[in-house]
Formats: structure tokens, sequence, C-alpha cells
């Protein structure tokens, strides 16, 4: 698909050559001397295919390899320069700049697609090292490294995301119930935008959803779990939206109602509230008779959170911390809620969770009373 994009070096029937060939035909083609008259963006349009055809094979989706393609093809035109010849400083330059308009996470992600390019052409089963030795008398370095890339994880002055305290989620729910009462007393047309805000803010934290997972949930999704009659036809929610592996599609799991309360505010959204809007497949739906997306849903939630005067370091997601959190809190098992928020591995599960001080030692005092023999105790009173 990229392939098709690239740049017509019909004029060069050698350089039109390459251009089409794979690693090992490229290869074969410099041993049998052959000289090119775009040498410099017949190479690099050549290990673009060739690495783009590499991601295909591991069946990254289009979107992903897309978007690494970009990435490379942008820091070439950031330094009008090729890989053979890019330096550690020209990442630094890159990046600052980016800096200055993104998120960090963003370029993150720039950097990530850059430093793998860079690790294809210097991976020994490759043959680019040669390529490039042949033709340039160089050849490409790593130029990403830990010292001038953004870490998944920066500790700093900065507060980092947390969850809510449950006093605090007690609060924003309030004034969300609150805004609904403010908008339907003054008859004004804000009601039924309050009434979905205050279901869609809820229904994150009552089943412990990303905030593209909510914003992309349709009606259909929302069923009724026949083990559990009791909370009626909000019993388990089909996420088709999960977050998947890195280069993979999104990864679909049941969610289970585990609050009551959540069940019976969605329910009584889909009922009262949801009829009001455009008929459509979406669960949420906006004003303009489109699906609530991630950003409307961000500017929402900023309102809410400056009406409240909360810090900056609770976001969309500190719904998800807190679903973590308090389940833990309040005696679920580890692995139930593992799998209920679609991670791999119990230890991210740990990481999200952010248990009160209190909980851990009352905790510590239950398992140090259940295990230690009952004389440690006189012999301490002693």
């Amino acid at each position: 698909m990229i392939l098709h994009h690239m740049q017509d070096l019909s004029r060069d029937p050698v350089g039109s050559a390459v251009l089409t060939a794979t690693a090992r035909e490229t290869r074969t083609l410099l041993t049998g001397g052959v000289s090119l008259l775009h040498t410099e963006q017949a190479v690099l349009e050549t290990a673009l295919g060739c690495w783009v055809m590499q991601m295909e094979s591991r069946n990254l989706t289009a979107d992903y390899i897309e978007d690494a393609h970009r990435a490379v093809t942008r820091f070439h035109q950031y330094t009008n320069d090729y890989p053979w010849n890019w330096s550690a400083g020209d990442l630094e330059s890159w990046s600052s700049d980016l800096l200055s308009g993104r998120k960090a996470r963003t370029v993150r992600g720039l950097q990530g697609h850059v430093g793998r390019f860079l690790g294809y052409l210097l991976d020994p089963a490759y043959e680019w090292v040669s390529v490039c030795e042949h033709y340039f008398d160089t050849y490409p370095v790593q130029i990403c490294s830990e010292w001038n890339t953004i870490r998944q994880h920066e500790s700093g002055d900065e507060p980092g995301p947390r969850p809510f305290t449950r006093a605090e989620l007690a609060d924003f729910f309030d004034c969300c119930d609150t805004r609904i009462d403010r908008a339907r007393r003054a008859r004004r047309k804000g009601t039924l935008a309050a009434a979905r805000d205050a279901a869609m803010f809820k229904s994150q934290y009552g089943w412990g959803l990303r905030r593209r997972e909510i914003c992309r949930l349709d009606l259909r999704d929302v069923e009724a779990n026949p083990r559990h009659a009791e909370f009626g036809r909000a019993g388990v929610l089909d996420v088709r939206w999960g977050k998947g592996s890195r280069g993979k599609g999104p990864k679909r799991r049941p969610v289970l109602t585990v609050m009551p309360w959540s069940a019976s505010a969605l329910i009584q959204y889909i009922d009262v509230v949801r009829p009001c809007y455009e008929c459509g497949p979406a669960l949420w739906m906006s004003e303009r008779r489109r699906r609530v997306s991630e950003a409307s849903y961000n500017e929402r939630f900023s309102e809410y959170r400056e009406e409240l005067k909360f810090p900056a370091e609770l976001t969309p997601h500190a719904f998800r911390r807190s679903y973590i959190t308090h389940l833990l809190e309040d005696g679920w098992d580890l692995r139930f809620v593992q799998k209920q928020v679609g991670h791999v591995h119990a230890t991210t599960t740990t990481i999200y969770s952010h248990v009160s001080d209190g909980f851990m030692t009352s905790t510590l005092n239950d398992a140090l009373m259940d295990g230690a023999p009952d004389d440690l105790w006189m012999a301490g009173g002693t």
C-alpha cells in the first residue's frame, strides 16, 4: 500500500528495479556493480518499503504501519538528510521542536518509530549495512538511546496521574446530579447533555473502562448476565474496543457488573435519556447527532473538574484507576480485577492501584495476626 505512493523513478531503470526489490535482491544488484542515478532516494525508499513488508509479515495493523512510515519520513524531511548520516543531535533537535507543541507521549511514539527503523537497518538478518557501505562508504548508527528519548514513566516534581479518593468521587458525582437539577429548573437546553454526562462518567467508573472503551460503546453492548438477574439488562458490557498489544487491533472482552447502582444508572439512561437523542447504534450521542468523541469527552470532564477545583492530575483515566483501587480495597480478588480491566499481567493491575495507607496498614496487621504464633503477642506485652 505505502509502496504505491513512493516517488516515481521510472526515468532511472536501475532505481526502479531497486525500488521493487527485496533486501536480498538489492544486495544481488549491488554486487553486480549496479550504479544508480538517484542513489540516496532509491536506497532510502527501498529500505522503507522492505521495512513495511517486514511489519506486514508481523501482522501489524495498517494504521500502525502508516504511522511508523510517516514518522520516519517526517524525520527525514526535518533533517534533509539520509539515515546513514543521521546523528543523535538531529533526533534531539527534532524532539525539542516537537515538544513545544505536542504531548510527551506523542513525541515518545515518534522517537520509537525512528529507533525501530534504524534497528531494522542495523539488523544483521538484513543487508542494509552492506548496501550503505557499498554506495556511501558509511552506514547508519542507532541514534535513539535512554539518554535522549522520553521514558515511559518519568519521575519529576509534577504530580502524576492518580485515582479519585472516595470523597472526591462522591463530590464529582454529586456535581453531575446537581448540574442536571440546575438545568432542569432553569429549563435549559443542557438538561439532556447533563444527564448523559452523569451516566457516562458513572459508567466509566462503574465498569473501570478506558476513555476510548466508554466512548465507543454501542447500545447492543449492554447485555444481561443470566447468572445475575439482579443487575437487569446491564449485567455485562461487551467491550469491543479494548487496548490491544502494540501494532495489533482492538482487544475484545466482557466486563461484568459488580456495582448494582451503576447498572441502575445505566438502565435509567437507556430508558429515559437515550431515546431523546438521534437514532443510531452509539450509546452516547452528542447534540450534533454524532457519537461522543474522545476529545469531547475530555472537554466535558474538564468542565466538571474545573467547577470542583480539582487538581489537573485527575484525568478521565482516574475513573479506571479508582475502580481498580476500590475493588482491591473492598476485597475483590486480584485475578478477577485483572480480567475485568483487560490487563495481561497482574503486575500492571497492581501498579494502577493506589490503595490507601489505612488499607495497607490494616492488611499488614491482619496478615501478621493471622500468621504469628500466639506467644509472640504475649511476649510483646511483657
